[in-house]
């Protein structure tokens, strides 16, 4: 559902946009400073269920260029900040990109990504037994399911439109519950803000060391005189 959120929101915006999964994906074509959302379950020590050298290497198999914001729609990515599984994957990455996490439990609002407060034990207790109390749930399951395994063989043409289908049919079976679900959010739930929500672990753009007339590198100008360099 995030990826389709974003999707709409970003469709609204005259921007393009296209959803994929990483089977197909080619990430050789991305400009600079273009961003890539990479939705799955997560957690402080997994990207759907890959670690942070796993989804690295990955990430360059697949041909991903420096310069780039890779945000992850995920749970818990961001936890510990300079810690976090983002801030690894960036490491891993050698500092080319940007990474950014989700500090908490993962939530999406019109298309804008953002954290909400972990849940206590019993708020948990009570949700999920919204969740297994109502059939629709049930049905929803067996739509992603079945949308995933047809993913997982089809040409790359047919991902976006399955993904977008399926989406809209458990949007339209989760009518009842949302309504329960509601209740639930607006009584547990505080949302944070983008700001708490995201642990951004920034590139770092590197790049060769100017030198003098003579040769040496810009470290030895005399910093009250930017024309001058130091004399020895």
């Amino acid at each position: 559902m995030a990826a389709v959120e974003i999707y709409n929101k970003w469709k609204k915006k005259g921007k393009p946009e296209r959803i994929t999964t990483m089977r197909h994906a080619d990430l050789s074509g991305l400009k600079s400073g273009e961003k890539l959302y990479l939705v799955a379950h997560g957690s402080e020590t997994t990207h759907a269920d890959r670690t942070a050298k796993e989804l690295a290497e990955l990430l360059l198999d697949k041909g991903l260029p420096a310069g780039n914001v890779v945000k992850l729609i995920s749970c818990n990515t961001g936890d510990g900040d300079g810690k976090s599984f983002a801030a690894h994957l960036g490491n891993l990455l050698d500092r080319k990109n940007t990474i950014v996490g989700i500090r908490g439990l993962e939530t999406s609002e019109h298309g804008h990504t953002r954290a909400s407060s972990n849940l206590p034990e019993e708020a948990m207790e009570e949700y999920y037994e919204i969740l297994g109390n109502d059939k629709s749930f049930q049905l929803a399951e067996e739509i992603a399911q079945k949308a995933k395994i047809f993913l997982s063989k089809c040409d790359e043409g047919e991902v976006q439109q399955t993904i977008l289908e399926a989406a809209e049919q458990i949007s339209k079976l989760g009518e009842t519950v949302t309504k329960k679900l509601d209740v639930f959010f607006s009584k547990w739930v505080t949302t944070l803000g983008k700001k708490e929500s995201e642990y951004i672990h920034p590139a770092e753009i590197k790049l060769a060391r100017p030198t003098g007339p003579s040769g040496f590198s810009s470290d030895s100008f005399n910093p009250d005189y930017p024309g001058l360099e130091f004399s020895f």
